[in-house]
């Protein structure tokens, strides 16, 4: 887990903490919260929609 600080301005994760370990890929659950929620918002996904990708994230882990 870090905090990323990117040259690049239009980087999405810049000042978020996310979470590391995925290769190149860092996981930012603030990102991903945030579109769980506006899927909610819209009637895609449900309150166990958050739930779901928790379980997801967690099998990631060893």
């Amino acid at each position: 887990m870090g905090t990323i600080f990117s040259k690049i301005k239009n980087d999405s994760d810049h000042g978020h903490m996310v979470i590391k370990g995925f290769g190149k890929d860092r996981l930012n659950p603030l990102r991903v919260s945030y579109i769980i929620g506006l899927k909610m918002i819209d009637n895609k996904s449900n309150e166990t929609g958050i739930f779901k990708a928790y379980t997801t994230w967690k099998s990631y882990l060893s």
